[in-house]
């Protein structure tokens, strides 16, 4: 189940069908539905849950018209959706079992964002972020009245969470729990309604933060898409900057633009791999909370025929995505700007649990500067200055850590051995 749902809305109406009529059912057997959100289609994402009336989907993109389907084992039905506009149907399980559901349309809420500076200069509020060797931005901000602390910025994170070991300094109140899907599967975690977010001079109140045990390397928790919703951002890695822009700049003519469409409360941009045989378009995760450069799963390199069509020059093992090959693209596009010689990792094509997901990682992104218009649902992005940097086929970022980490071992042995030579010959 990839909906993240909260215990504490399961409070909803049973009285929800009071009043209306004609409502139009459709029939299953199995509660595992498939949904088709616009052009994505989301096999088995909706799983039936007659005890919660009614039961929310909520559209990917509320601000475009579109056509929305749920497909049971038994029955489909189909609606377009319009802005701000509710749509309710009725699932009837194994004959019996009426579960009212509802697709919801509304809009977002825009996170309350305010500035923290008096007579606040400019049109735009600038934050310093850090990208460390594991390739992953980095910047300091503030929950509540802690102190500053280390955030991941990660775009291919739907919601904010935290470390739970900075509740005591933080003062989070943790007063619900909730089911947290990620690409490592469901996990429950805890809940909080209401905190504030600091970081540079401005801050976002009101935020709902999730729990973790789990957040990385050296860090105190992830910052995602929850608090840009409805904004402007611009993400500089020339200058290390995060720009939240109050109105969209003027683009100068080295930018490309392409849309973008937000999946699962994260963006996903079009991107086209050409081997030299064919060309395969897909829709990838904008996700600059992932290490490499793309993650291609077993279900798309198989559809496309991209196994063994390319050279292989890595491989990588891990438990988040299990064995893969790197091979090398040949020419790959976003929008209409193409790169060449693109390292990729496919998914081992025996692997026994193929995963659903493709992933543009930051070993790529990086290497443009973006303006991302979540107003418009549009990024434009220019090359930078580490175009050219050499990418990491296979490891190479924890490499560099283990052999930081020598270096630093040496000196620290050799100013020991040089402080007791003196001492003996002092």
């Amino acid at each position: 189940m990839a909906k993240i749902f909260l215990l504490a809305g399961m409070l909803g109406s049973m009285l929800w069908v009071t009043g209306q009529e004609n409502i139009p059912v459709i029939r299953a057997n199995s509660k595992d539905v498939t949904v088709v959100d616009g052009t994505h289609f989301r096999k088995g994402y909706w799983y039936i849950m007659p005890e919660v009336r009614p039961d929310y989907y909520r559209v990917e993109n509320p601000k475009k018209p579109h056509r929305v389907v749920f497909i049971t084992d038994l029955d489909s039905i189909s609606f377009d959706v319009s802005p701000d506009k509710e749509y309710d149907f009725i699932i009837l399980l194994n004959g019996k079992d009426s579960c009212y559901t509802r697709i919801s349309a509304m809009l977002p809420k825009k996170p309350s964002y305010r500035r923290e500076c008096v007579n606040c200069a400019g049109l735009n509020d600038t934050i310093p972020f850090t990208v460390r060797l594991d390739n992953k931005t980095y910047l300091k901000a503030r929950v509540n009245k802690g102190k500053p602390m280390s955030f991941q910025f990660d775009l291919g994170a739907t919601h904010c969470v935290v470390d739970e070991s900075i509740t005591a300094e933080t003062g989070i109140r943790w007063e619900g729990s909730a089911a947290m899907g990620s690409v490592q599967g469901t996990e429950q975690v805890r809940s909080s309604k209401y905190n504030t977010i600091h970081a540079g001079k401005i801050s976002w109140d009101s935020i709902p933060l999730f729990s973790t045990k789990k957040t990385g390397w050296r860090s105190n928790g992830i910052l995602g898409n929850s608090i840009l919703l409805e904004q402007i951002i611009e993400l500089n890695y020339d200058l290390n900057v995060l720009v939240i822009h109050h109105q969209l700049p003027v683009i100068s003519e080295s930018y490309h633009r392409i849309p973008f469409e937000m999946r699962d409360g994260v963006p996903f941009i079009p991107i086209t791999i050409d081997n030299g045989k064919s060309k395969s378009t897909n829709w990838f995760m904008f996700d600059n909370g992932y290490s490499n450069c793309l993650l291609v799963d077993n279900n798309f390199a198989k559809a496309n025929a991209l196994y063994g069509t390319m050279k292989t020059v890595g491989s990588r093992d891990n438990a988040m995505n299990g064995k893969t090959e790197t091979v090398l693209v040949p020419k790959m596009l976003i929008g209409d700007y193409a790169i060449v010689n693109v390292p990729i990792d496919l998914q081992n094509p025996q692997d026994a649990h193929p995963y659903d997901r493709v992933i543009a990682g930051n070993d790529l992104l990086k290497r443009f500067n973006v303006i991302i218009d979540y107003q418009e649902n549009v990024i434009y992005f220019k090359p930078n200055a580490l175009m050219d940097e050499p990418y990491d086929k296979a490891g190479m970022w924890l490499q560099r850590v283990l052999w930081a980490g020598g270096i630093v071992l040496l000196l620290v042995v050799f100013f020991l051995l040089r402080r007791r030579f003196r001492s003996v010959n002092g």
